[in-house]
C-alpha cells in the first residue's frame, strides 16, 4: 500500500514537470512567432520614396453623387443615310480604277473605266440617230422649198416636218442616255463618285470582267461627317435605357477623350443568339476621328443617386480573390485596405472601408499590390 502511493506520488510530479515542460516551450515558440512576425511585417512595409512617385499616381477619396451608370461595348458604324452603293450600269472589261479603299473622292471624281459592248451599241444608235437627223433635216428643207414653189402640198411639208422633230427627239434622247451612263470614246463608260465621301467597300479590280447581271456593288461612298455606335443591352438592363437618355463614349485609339451624345434610338426587337436590345447614337464626327469598326466604351448615364458618397477612380481598385482592394498612402508607406465598392464604372462609390479625404495609387496600384503581398 505504501508503494502503490509511492509510485502514485512519483507519476503524479512527473506529468506536472511534463505539463511545465509544454508551456514554458509554448511560451518561447510564441514569442519567437511574434518576433519573426514583426519582423516579417517590417520587412514588407514599402517606404514611400522619390522613385517610387515616379512610377505611381496618387488621388483623394472624393465625396460624389454617384450616378447608377450602365457599361456597354459598342462599335462604331456607318449612318446609312449618308452611304451610297455604286453598281455597274453595263457588263464589260474594266480598263482603269482610280479609287483604291480609305480614299476621299469628290462629287463628280472618275472612280473607273469599262469598256462595253453595250456602250458600243448605243454609240451606234447615236451615229444612226445623227444620219437620221440629217436626212430629215434635207428632206424637209426640200418640201420648204418645193412647197414655196407650189410643187409640195401643205401637207407634204406638214409631214416632213414630223419626220424631222422625230428624228431631233430621237437624237436628243441617245444623248440623254450617253450623258446618264457617262459614255465616251471607244466604247467605255465611266464610274463618278455620286457623292463627295470616303470609299469604305470596293469591289472593282483593273482587267476585271464585269456580268451585267452581277448584283454586286464595286463601290460604297460614305460621308463620315455623322457615325453611329451601336451597342447591346441585356435583357436585365432594358429598364434603365431610355431615348434621351446621356451617354458618354471613349475608344481605344482616343484613350484621354470622350465624345458626349445621347440615345438616339432603341431597336425594340431582341437579337435570337444573344438576346440582347440594340441602342445607336449618332455621333458627330469632327476630323473624321472615328472609324467604322472602332470597338467602343459606352457609359449610359441613368438616374442619379441622391446619396452622396466616398467615391474613388476605377483604376485604384483591385480585385483579388473575390475581394477589393485598394493601395492607401499614408505618411511614409503604403497599405492594402478591403473596401466594399457599390458599383464599377468610372467613379466608384465606396460603402466602407475608406473615409473622404485619404491619398490612394490610382496608377500602378496593383504593383504595389504585389510587392507587399
Amino acid at each position: 500500500m505504501i508503494y502503490y502511493k509511492a509510485n502514485l506520488n512519483m507519476n503524479r510530479q512527473i506529468i506536472k514537470n511534463q505539463l511545465v515542460f509544454i508551456i514554458a516551450a509554448a511560451l518561447i515558440l510564441s514569442v519567437i512567432g511574434c518576433k519573426e512576425k514583426d519582423t516579417v511585417i517590417e520587412r514588407e512595409k514599402i517606404k514611400l520614396s522619390d522613385s517610387l512617385l515616379k512610377i505611381i499616381d496618387v488621388g483623394e477619396v472624393e465625396l460624389r453623387s454617384i450616378s447608377d451608370d450602365l457599361i456597354l461595348n459598342g462599335r462604331v458604324t456607318f449612318e446609312s443615310e449618308n452611304i451610297v452603293e455604286i453598281f455597274p450600269m453595263f457588263g464589260g472589261n474594266v480598263t482603269e480604277v482610280r479609287a483604291e479603299l480609305g480614299d476621299y473622292v469628290r462629287k463628280g471624281d472618275i472612280l473607273a473605266v469599262i469598256r462595253s459592248s453595250e456602250v458600243a451599241d448605243i454609240q451606234r444608235e447615236e451615229q444612226e440617230a445623227n444620219s437620221a437627223l440629217l436626212v430629215a433635216q434635207r428632206n424637209f428643207d426640200m418640201m420648204q422649198d418645193m412647197s414655196e414653189s407650189g410643187l409640195a402640198s401643205e401637207r407634204d411639208l406638214i409631214e416632213a416636218q414630223a419626220e424631222l422633230e422625230k428624228a431631233i427627239a430621237q437624237l436628243n434622247k441617245t444623248k440623254e442616255v450617253l450623258s446618264i451612263f457617262n459614255i465616251r470614246n471607244n466604247s467605255e463608260y465611266v464610274i463618278k463618285a455620286p457623292i463627295s465621301g470616303f470609299i469604305v467597300d470596293k469591289n472593282i479590280t483593273r482587267e476585271m470582267q464585269l456580268r451585267d447581271d452581277s448584283d454586286k456593288e464595286i463601290f460604297v461612298i460614305s460621308k463620315l461627317d455623322d457615325v453611329w455606335v451601336l451597342a447591346d443591352v441585356y435583357e436585365r438592363d432594358i429598364g434603365k435605357v431610355k431615348t434621351g437618355c446621356d451617354v458618354e463614349i471613349s475608344v481605344p485609339a482616343y484613350p484621354d477623350m470622350k465624345f458626349k451624345t445621347n440615345i438616339d434610338k432603341i431597336y425594340n426587337v431582341l437579337a435570337n443568339e444573344s438576346n440582347t436590345l440594340t441602342i445607336r447614337m449618332k455621333l458627330k464626327n469632327d476630323n473624321f476621328l472615328l472609324k467604322p469598326g472602332m470597338f467602343t466604351r459606352v457609359v449610359i448615364q441613368c438616374n442619379s443617386n441622391k446619396n452622396m458618397l466616398p467615391t474613388i477612380v476605377e483604376n485604384a481598385l483591385i480585385f483579388d480573390k473575390n475581394k477589393y482592394f485598394v493601395i492607401v498612402v499614408n505618411v511614409n508607406d503604403f497599405e492594402i485596405r478591403e473596401v466594399q465598392p457599390l458599383n464599377i464604372s468610372e467613379y466608384i462609390a465606396v460603402e466602407k472601408g475608406l473615409n473622404v479625404g485619404e491619398n490612394i495609387v490610382i496608377k500602378n496600384a496593383l504593383l504595389i499590390y504585389n510587392a507587399i503581398k
